[in-house]
């Protein structure tokens, strides 16, 4: 848990999250630091582009103790964007080192955000390992000089936190990573906090040292040292916060109400097929996933044949599955609706079947 090391009363949390999204992974966390007597300040940047959201508003509501506000923007700033600059040319470095042979796509997204003087030199013949690593230091001396963190200096006097939380952090294009950093300068605690799976090893790297790293699992902690070049001494595996409540959660119906509803049959097992959102550019889920279900049902096994099957697409690619009919295989179903998220119990949209073109599921 987040609290691990705040044992006493009366701390204040400087809670920053790049958008309201990433408030349902620690919705547990932020719920149990106020019960214990701590105060809140829920943060978020890019207030162009993301307002608080509903549940995030009805959370604040609900506890009072978590106050929610905006973070200084940079936007439009000259050194901020030269200071971007920089860190795309850096994350896209690391993207060629040996650990990512096998992973073209996610260098060839960080490649296509990189400035072209960067990849010329990168990619320039005889250009090895070492030379990059040397090129990344100069990057990082360059990066540092612009002084980007000293913007929130003056925000963090006001605000007056005992600690500083910041999460995810490691992405192409974010203030955290210098809000961060102004936290370290002003000798603040502070704790990045790993928001999901992955966010280690495909998305950008720190360009500062966190005091703590909180981490999922003993791969995370290997993660923070082999590809951050972090000391394990700063990690804590504190496991998944966004899972927290599966804990307590108990079934809501009964396996033949549950069927009934979303027109499965209760004496069949269920197969689930989650969708991703995937790299950006990448191929459309459907493509894979409508001949691995008809592959289903062709299979010499009975149960594979005669399986229920519930898809569940990705929010953020829903559009995908527009003109997607399964129709002629019974037993397959889509849940939720194209374009749904279930983030809390009441706004959970009910399951249809997967049958005629995608949009009548919205």
């Amino acid at each position: 848990m987040l609290e691990v090391g705040i044992h006493y009363e009366g701390v204040r949390v400087l809670f920053s999250v790049r958008n309201p999204s990433y408030v349902r992974h620690y919705e547990s966390v932020l719920r149990l630091l106020a019960s214990r007597g701590h105060e809140v300040d829920l943060v978020t940047e890019r207030p162009e582009h993301h307002s608080w959201t509903a549940p995030v508003e009805r959370l604040a509501e609900e506890v009072p103790a978590i106050r929610l506000s905006l973070m200084p923007a940079l936007a439009r700033d000259p050194w901020f964007e030269l200071a971007t600059r920089l860190r795309q040319a850096r994350f896209y470095l690391r993207f060629l080192d040996e650990e990512y042979a096998g992973m073209p796509a996610l260098l060839e997204r960080a490649r296509s955000r990189a400035p072209v003087p960067a990849i010329r030199i990168a990619e320039f013949p005889g250009v090895g390992r070492r030379s990059r690593h040397l090129l990344a230091r100069a990057i990082s001396v360059l990066e540092h000089a612009t002084g980007t963190a000293r913007a929130f200096h003056q925000y963090l006097r006001d605000m007056r936190p005992d600690v500083v939380v910041s999460t995810p952090l490691v992405v192409l294009k974010t203030t955290q990573l210098d809000f961060g950093r102004a936290a370290v300068e002003l000798g603040i605690r502070n704790v990045f906090a790993v928001a999901s799976w992955d966010n280690l090893s495909s998305k950008g790297e720190l360009t500062f040292t966190p005091q703590v790293v909180m981490v999922w699992n003993d791969m995370q902690r290997r993660e923070v040292d082999e590809l951050h070049q972090i000391d394990t001494s700063r990690v804590m595996v504190t496991g998944a916060q966004v899972f927290d409540d599966w804990f307590e959660r108990r079934p809501s119906t009964s396996r033949e109400e549950f069927c009934a509803r979303v027109g499965l049959r209760p004496d069949r097992p269920i197969v689930l097929y989650v969708c991703s959102a995937l790299l950006e550019g990448s191929p459309p889920e459907p493509r894979f996933v409508e001949p691995w279900v008809r592959g289903l049902r062709q299979s010499s096994h009975a149960v594979l044949r005669d399986c229920n099957v519930l898809i569940r697409p990705h929010f953020k690619r829903g559009s995908e599955w527009n003109g997607v009919s399964l129709a002629d295989l019974p037993n397959v179903v889509c849940w939720p609706p194209l374009g749904a998220v279930p983030y809390r119990k009441p706004s959970r949209p009910s399951i249809r079947p997967l049958t005629g073109l995608a949009p009548s599921l919205a």
